[in-house]
């Protein structure tokens, strides 16, 4: 019963990320940066949002462009999405655990922690 918890929390989590993302690429509404404005400096995320709506139009030169990190997300969201609905199916864990047993080695968090580092400088020098 837990698993299923767990899998209804992730997806319930990704059904409202995609109805926030729709609501900002189809009405003037904007999210400013916090870090930013509070510290006039951007952080390791800015410029996300738009990455995505780049990728939602097909542009991927500009996605990669605003924020280097909308790549490997846009790739590990949906297969995280896929682990939360077949375990769910299943009543299981072992998709989930799997994903997550991945993304914790340490060449991957390594990766990660670097793009995250490149993406920021990259925000800084160009005032993302």
């Amino acid at each position: 019963m837990l698993f299923k918890r767990q899998s209804i929390i992730i997806i319930s989590l990704y059904v409202i990320g995609v109805l926030v993302f729709f609501l900002i690429a189809h009405t003037p509404f904007y999210l400013p940066c916090m870090f930013k404005t509070i510290t006039g400096i951007p952080c390791p995320t800015c410029g996300l949002t738009r990455a995505f709506l780049y990728i939602y139009q097909l542009n991927i030169i500009s996605a990669v462009k605003m924020n280097v990190l909308a790549v490997p997300l846009i790739v590990g969201i949906p297969i995280h999405l896929l682990c939360a609905f077949v375990d769910l199916i299943k009543g299981s864990n072992k998709m989930l655990s799997s994903f997550h047993y991945f993304i914790a080695k340490s060449w991957v968090i390594v990766t990660m922690l670097v793009l995250l580092s490149v993406s920021w400088l990259y925000n800084i020098c160009n005032n993302i």
